[in-house]
C-alpha cells in the first residue's frame, strides 16, 4: 500500500517547498527551481512535491505569489507606521538592497529581462507597483506630480541598474558596499527632491 505524503512527511507543507524554491532561485536562477534537486535538498521524495503541486509551473506561480507578497505588500505594510515620507524612502531602499533580498531580486530581474514567463510579466507588474509607490512618496515629500514621476523613475532605474550590474559581475554582493551606495543615492535624491519642493526665488529648475 502506497503511503501518502501526509503520513510520511507531516512537517513539510506547501510553504516549505516555496521557501526551498526561493532559495534555489536566489542561488542558481530559474533553472535551479527543479523538482528532483529540491526534493533531494529537502530530504523527501518527488511524491511529497505532488501532494501540494500539480507540476513545476504551479510551484513557480506559488513562488511568484510569495515574492510579490513579501517584496511588495509586506514591505509597504511595514513602512506604513513611519510618518515621515523621506524616512520611509530611506527605509524602503535599505530593505530592497539588503543582502537577503538582492539574491532573489537579481535572479528574478535577470529572468524577466530574458523574457522568461511567467516571471517576466509578474516582474513587470511588481515593478509598476513599486514605481507608483515611489512616485507617491516623492509627492508626499512635496515634489510636484510631474517631477515626482521623474524622481520615482530615477530611483527605480538605479535599483534595476544595481541588479543588472550584480548579475553581470556574477559575484555575491558586498553588503557594506551596497549599503553605502544606496545611502549615497538616496541622500542625493532626497536633497534634489527638497530643492524641487522649495524652488529658488528666480524659478530656476534643478532638473
Amino acid at each position: 500500500m502506497t503511503k501518502s505524503r501526509r503520513s510520511t512527511d507531516p512537517q513539510l507543507d506547501q510553504e516549505g517547498w516555496v521557501r526551498a524554491a526561493m532559495e534555489a532561485l536566489s542561488r542558481g536562477g530559474l533553472r535551479a527551481v527543479a523538482v528532483e534537486p529540491l526534493a533531494r535538498s529537502l530530504g523527501v521524495t518527488k511524491g511529497s512535491f505532488y501532494w501540494h503541486f500539480k507540476n513545476r509551473g504551479e510551484l513557480i506561480e506559488a513562488l511568484l505569489d510569495a515574492f510579490e507578497a513579501r517584496a511588495t505588500d509586506a514591505v509597504v505594510h511595514r513602512l506604513e507606521p513611519i510618518p515621515d515620507p523621506a524616512e520611509r524612502l530611506t527605509t524602503l531602499v535599505a530593505a530592497a538592497t539588503s543582502c537577503k533580498a538582492l539574491g532573489r531580486e537579481v535572479a528574478l530581474a535577470t529572468s524577466a529581462a530574458a523574457g522568461e514567463e511567467p516571471i517576466a510579466s509578474r516582474y513587470r507588474r511588481v515593478s509598476a507597483r513599486r514605481q507608483r509607490y515611489l512616485i507617491g512618496l516623492y509627492e508626499q515629500i512635496g515634489v510636484e506630480p510631474e517631477e515626482a514621476v521623474r524622481f520615482g523613475t530615477a530611483t527605480y532605474t538605479w535599483f534595476l541598474g544595481l541588479l543588472h550590474r550584480l548579475a553581470i559581475e556574477g559575484q555575491p554582493a558586498d553588503p557594506e558596499a551596497v549599503r553605502q551606495e544606496a545611502k549615497w543615492v538616496v541622500e542625493r535624491l532626497l536633497s534634489l527632491a527638497e530643492e524641487s519642493s522649495n524652488p529658488s526665488p528666480d524659478g530656476a529648475s534643478i532638473l
